[in-house]
């Protein structure tokens, strides 16, 4: 019983001090974080629901945070290729010292399409976010999903997140009906209540 209290204080006190960092980066600079705690493994889920099934696919995370999406996807990965965006500095070197073996960019996601290039890969099968999308000027996000989308295999998908209490706000609202401009199909998750606050996932598919 001692040892379970004592590892149920434990694993709080750690998500407390993750917490404290991201609230951290919120200030310094909120386009670069815009959540106020590490998604959770039930939002890392979802995120990761339209997992490509070919072991050869590639998967980009755009806004690591801390790494609890990208912890998830690495159990998942197997031969997939796997690079991810994070723009916080200090993010990112929490994230090479946790996962010495993948690669982080410290750079903005817009430049995906010459990433590809760079690493001879054609296109991306599953773009998982974290970015705080309606933090974002309307230009940035329209450059950003233009390279996403641009980037993406026919029949991949881009999944990002949204806090179910901001829904109704007006920056929410236009994010939503911009990729509902972008890509053909934009299907929503259930909500997951498990997660701080409280999120849903919107699954955006290019056209096969």
């Amino acid at each position: 019983m001692c040892a379970d209290l004592s590892g149920i204080i434990a694993s709080n006190f750690i998500w407390y001090l993750m917490s404290l960092k991201f609230i951290k980066g919120l200030i310094q600079d909120p386009q670069k974080t815009g959540a106020i705690a590490p998604s959770s493994k039930g939002l890392a889920k979802e995120l990761l629901r339209h997992w490509p099934a070919e072991k050869e696919s590639v998967v980009v995370e755009y806004g690591s945070g801390t790494g609890a999406v990208t912890e998830e996807i690495l159990k998942k990965i197997e031969e997939r290729h796997f690079f991810a965006f994070e723009l916080n500095q200090m993010f990112v070197d929490e994230l090479v010292e946790k996962f010495p073996e993948r690669e982080f960019i410290c750079d903005s996601a817009t430049l995906l399409p010459e990433i590809l290039k760079q690493k001879n890969l054609d296109s991306v099968d599953l773009i998982v976010s974290g970015l705080p999308w309606a933090n974002f000027p309307e230009s940035l996000q329209k450059d950003l999903l233009a390279a996403t989308i641009e980037s993406m295999s026919a029949g991949g998908t881009f999944s990002t997140f949204a806090y179910v209490h901001a829904l109704k706000l007006t920056k929410a609202k236009k994010f939503r009906e911009l990729l509902e401009t972008i890509f053909p199909k934009v299907e929503l998750s259930p909500v997951v209540w498990k997660n701080l606050p409280p999120a849903l996932v919107y699954h955006c598919h290019k056209a096969g």
